[in-house]
């Protein structure tokens, strides 16, 4: 029986996803607000997990876009990866039932 990954397609698929957004946002100029925005957009949610973990001197410093895109990298590959697993749970479970 070949075992299918879905939590790395899902890690995978988000990662690309992400990837691909970062480097529309980078090609083009960020000093435009509408451009400026999309960055954002993106990019908030590591944000938000990452105030949680840092106090207020040292969360400057996580506006770089050193920091910021690798911790976000990795956090749409985690949710991606969360929900490829979801779902392969719900497509064994359906294929489980239906061989019963």
């Amino acid at each position: 029986m070949k075992q299918k990954r879905y939590w790395l397609r899902g890690g995978v698929i988000f990662l690309s996803i992400y990837a691909l957004l970062q480097i529309i946002s980078m090609l083009t100029e960020l000093n435009n607000g509408s451009v400026a925005i999309i960055f954002y957009i993106i990019n908030s949610p590591t944000w938000s997990v990452l105030s949680l973990f840092v106090n207020q001197n040292t969360y400057t410093a996580l506006h770089s876009f050193f920091v910021i895109i690798p911790f976000s990298a990795v956090l749409y590959f985690i949710v991606g990866s969360i929900l490829g697993w979801i779902y392969g749970k719900i497509k064994n479970r359906n294929k489980t039932a239906d061989s019963a």
